[in-house]
């Protein structure tokens, strides 16, 4: 395995800019890029197996269980060795110890910290591209990046807000700690425009 090979994880709350930054390192990087909850929605309206046991626990606002997540990102991490970056994942201890098990070469962790209330005024405003992804606002009718559709995801109300909060508290916090002792983690303040958070996590990494 080639020494100078990048693995990454972005980590952060709900609506804390995991996907935009996961995306712009990525395509910097030459790196592979993974969203499992953009994955998991692709399964679903897919409608295989994984996307049906998936929906079930999307439908609720809830994570799905570890043993599928784990399922979904094992069989594509082992195909990317060159180098990959995972948008959410982990999300729990279990996900965390699984990762630390599969993963072919060391990793970091790259943690984003926004505010309560900021994490809050996002999620109403926020678009994702039906076609390739890229998040926006309802500032823009159409996707600043492709052209595409912007739709706001079924996910972004505030109950979904809430629920999913509370569980990157009480699950994906405890994984993170579990993390640091194990791997490289570097915490990132979220807060200003997409290029400034993204100088910062680039200074932090170089």
């Amino acid at each position: 395995m080639p020494a100078d090979v990048r693995c990454f994880t972005m980590l952060g709350p709900p609506a804390s800019g995991k996907g935009t930054q996961g995306r712009l390192l990525a395509e910097r990087l030459g790196i592979a890029y993974l969203s499992t909850g953009a994955r998991l929605r692709r399964e679903i309206e897919e409608g295989s197996p994984l996307g049906q046991r998936a929906q079930v626990f999307l439908d609720r606002n809830q994570y799905v269980p570890d043993s599928l997540a784990v399922e979904l990102v094992k069989s594509w991490v082992l195909r990317h060795e060159e180098g990959w970056l995972l948008d959410g994942f982990p999300r729990s201890i279990p996900q965390a110890e699984a990762l630390l098990e599969f993963a072919p070469q060391a990793f970091t962790v790259i943690h984003l910290s926004v505010p309560e209330e900021e994490l809050r005024s996002r999620v109403v405003t926020r678009r994702e591209c039906i076609s390739c992804g890229f998040v926006s606002t309802n500032d823009h009718e159409q996707c600043p990046k492709c052209g595409g559709e912007l739709e706001a995801r079924a996910d972004d109300s505030a109950e979904g807000f809430e629920k999913r909060f509370q569980a990157y508290q009480s699950l994906t916090i405890p994984a993170l700690e579990l993390l640091k002792s194990r791997t490289t983690v570097v915490t990132i303040e979220g807060l200003g425009s997409r290029e400034e958070v993204a100088v910062a996590i680039q200074d932090q990494l170089t």
